[in-house]
């Protein structure tokens, strides 16, 4: 006071004078799932009392720091949001009170692996699968970088930025499923449910070995399968003729190809089809010729002869698209041989027939194919020859004539005799009729004739008879010339001149 100080109060107790700590240097902000993790260096000072715990605090706000309080210098804030950018301060809190927050940390944006792609499907191809997907609701808060296909079996695998994507390599005939799974900054997501299975393939290996038969307007084709099918079941072959390109369709072979034109050349390549589609042709075949028989011969008409016939006719219009190799003749009733048969001429000579025996005749063509039709029937011959010889001819004279009388020929010659002509020696006289005897006349009395006899068919006229005995056509005489008469006793005696003819 003002007289001066007095005495000292005993003390107080003690007191540490302080401050709010300085701000914490801000380290590293390392995001995570929904979280950050942030480290940080403690402040330069403490403020004059010992530091009881930092809290971190989120930019935009939301986040909790889940070691607030604590004096640990990296923290873990939580309950942040996938894919929102945060930056973050840290405060220092003692005694005194909560210092100034430190600088803010580089931003980080929380994320996890993107989720599970969805809608797989695959499509096959050769050796291959074409797989595509839907991206996954979530990406984990930051953008999928790609994804990856993965096969089962093999493990064979495809990466690319979106859908579809392809895996290659595979096993045409060999049944796959797929997964997908999405990859970001933080890793790859869980793997998708499996696609459907798919069986890659390609078309079908080419059918060997194709070989062609000819028919009529037609041909059927053998073939060999492919030894590759392409990984999937052929569902049928196709034949394609050329030219013309006329095909057949079917389940395996042979196929037969129709509507082609007889006569016309043909070759023909095989194709087989899955359902991936149709492979390459064939090698093409031989070579051939559709046809059939020929048609019948026309116009058939018979001369006969003896114990045969000339038969001649009209070759077929319609040969059968192969060339007429020969001709056979039959004749009705049988029996006959056709001494030609096989070759090509238009006129057959038929053998071995009996004459007398009424027959008709049909033609048959033969090609490389087969025997065609017969033709219509000729119109009837009957074979023949000339009239056998008649036998025992005999004369008796009369006046400047004979009677010739014989018997007819055994052997008619297969057609009825028509006439007979007796023929005087000498002198050439003759008679015709038709039966026995016969007279010839305009002989000369007094001279000696034989006689033979030949008969006629529609033929022709056959051998003579042997000669007949010979006879002298003869009259009585003529009248003598009378003389005189000389009486005697009952007689008379007369004299005359002989007659002029004997």
């Amino acid at each position: 006071n003002a007289v001066g100080t007095g005495s000292a109060s005993s003390a107080s107790s003690a007191v540490t004078p302080a401050s709010v700590p300085g701000a914490p240097i801000i380290g590293t902000a390392t995001p995570g799932n929904t979280q950050a993790t942030v480290t940080f260096t403690a402040p330069g000072s403490t403020g004059g009392s010992a530091i009881t715990g930092y809290t971190v605090t989120s930019s935009p706000a939301g986040g909790t720091d889940s070691n607030a309080g604590s004096t640990g210098l990296s923290h873990v804030i939580t309950g942040l949001t996938n894919g929102t950018s945060y930056t973050f301060t840290v405060t220092a809190t003692n005694s005194v009170g909560t210092g100034t927050a430190s600088g803010a940390s580089s931003t980080v944006t929380p994320a996890t692996v993107p989720g599970v792609p969805t809608g797989v499907s695959a499509a096959g191809g050769s050796a291959q699968a074409t797989v595509s997907f839907t991206a996954p609701a979530s990406n984990g808060g930051v953008d999928v970088t790609g994804y990856t296909v993965t096969s089962s079996p093999g493990g064979i695998t495809a990466t690319g930025s979106g859908s579809p994507l392809t895996v290659t390599g595979l096993t045409n005939g060999t049944s796959y499923t797929f997964t997908v799974t999405a990859t970001n900054s933080v890793g790859t997501g869980s793997a998708s449910s499996a696609s459907s299975a798919v069986t890659p393939a390609t078309v079908p290996g080419v059918p060997t070995s194709a070989s062609a038969v000819r028919g009529n307007t037609q041909a059927t084709v053998s073939f060999t399968t492919p030894s590759d099918n392409g990984g999937t079941a052929i569902t049928g072959y196709t034949v394609t003729s050329s030219p013309g390109g006329f095909t057949a369709t079917g389940a395996s072979s042979p196929l037969t190809v129709t509507g082609l034109t007889n006569g016309t050349s043909y070759t023909f390549t095989v194709t087989a089809t899955n359902s991936v589609g149709t492979g390459s042709a064939s090698g093409a075949s031989s070579a051939v010729t559709p046809a059939t028989v020929p048609g019948a011969p026309t116009s058939a008409t018979a001369v006969r002869g003896n114990t045969q016939a000339t038969v001649s006719f009209t070759a077929p219009s319609d040969i059968g698209g192969a060339v007429i190799t020969g001709y056979t003749v039959t004749s009705s009733p049988a029996g006959g041989t056709d001494s030609n048969a096989g070759t090509t001429g238009l006129s057959h000579v038929v053998t071995g027939l009996t004459n007398g025996t009424s027959y008709t005749f049909t033609v048959t063509a033969t090609n490389s194919v087969g025997t065609g039709s017969a033709s219509s029937a000729s119109s009837a011959v009957t074979p023949a020859t000339l009239p056998g010889a008649p036998t025992s001819a005999s004369a008796v004279r009369g006046n400047t004539q004979a009677t010739v009388s014989f018997t007819t020929p055994s052997d008619n010659g297969g057609t009825a005799i028509t006439g007979y002509t007796v023929t005087s020696s000498p002198g050439g006289f003759t008679a015709s009729g038709a039966s026995s005897p016969l007279t010839v006349t305009g002989l000369t009395n007094g001279t000696s004739y034989t006689f033979t006899v030949t008969a006629t068919n529609a033929v022709g006229t056959g051998s003579a008879s042997s000669a007949s005995s010979a006879v002298t056509p003869a009259s009585v005489p003529g009248a003598p010339i009378i003389g005189t008469a000389t009486p005697g006793n009952t007689q008379a005696t007369v004299t005359f001149t002989a007659p002029g003819s004997t």
